[in-house]
């Protein structure tokens, strides 16, 4: 009798409705969990494109932030102007020379001297005319400056071939190269002319010039 129920029991078992059962009660379990993995992945993009944006966001303020700074960053720019007349020991011919020297910074130091002249009777020949512009700077307001960088334009030809220049360009522009700007110190522009006319006999002559006001902080 236990043989013919066990046998009973596996014919059950394996008829076609129970395994059609089988299949689907599979499926049904397959289905949820592919439900499931759906949620999930849908969960992974929802959080990707939360981070992206969030991402984007801390990017742009920090590029406002940085523009910020740049734009609020401190600037400041002096001059000291000079003038003063080359002459023969007769008084004639006579040029008068006007110098400024600029001094200004705004993350670096930089340092110019703009040279403009008018000849005032016969034009003054010149065998040499040298500007020498430099950047200075200092540990006080009255201690000695100390030169950081420097350059020397030579002005000879522009000066002799033009009676009078009234223009800013980089033919009467002398640049000192550029220097790292500390805030603790003093800075300045200055610079000097060195001449040499023809024919007075006298030789080479220095002419000092007023720096920019000292810039600092």
């Amino acid at each position: 009798m236990a043989a013919v129920l066990s046998c009973a029991a596996v014919a059950l078992l394996s008829s076609p409705c129970t395994v059609e059962r089988r299949r689907q009660h599979a499926l049904l379990r397959l289905s949820s969990r592919l439900d499931k993995l759906d949620l999930l992945l849908h969960l992974l993009q929802g959080e990707r494109t939360l981070i992206r944006k969030t991402m984007i966001a801390v990017g742009l303020a920090s590029s406002a932030l940085a523009l910020g700074m740049w734009l609020a960053s401190p600037a400041a720019a002096t001059t000291g102007k000079s003038e003063f007349t080359v002459v023969y020991p007769d008084q004639k011919p006579r040029t008068t020379f006007w110098v400024e020297n600029v001094g200004a910074w705004s993350g670096n130091m930089t340092g110019k001297s703009v040279v403009y002249w008018q000849v005032i009777d016969d034009q003054v020949p010149f065998t040499s005319f040298k500007i020498t512009t430099r950047i200075e700077e200092r540990l006080t307001r009255t201690s000695e400056d100390h030169v950081v960088t420097s350059k020397t334009c030579d002005l000879t030809e522009i000066v002799n071939d033009h009676a009078a220049w009234w223009r800013d360009d980089t033919a009467n522009i002398c640049v000192a190269p550029p220097v790292t700007y500390d805030g603790e110190l003093y800075w300045s522009s200055d610079a000097t002319v060195v001449y040499d006319l023809v024919g007075d006999g006298k030789g080479p002559i220095t002419q000092e010039l007023d720096g920019s006001p000292l810039i600092h902080g």
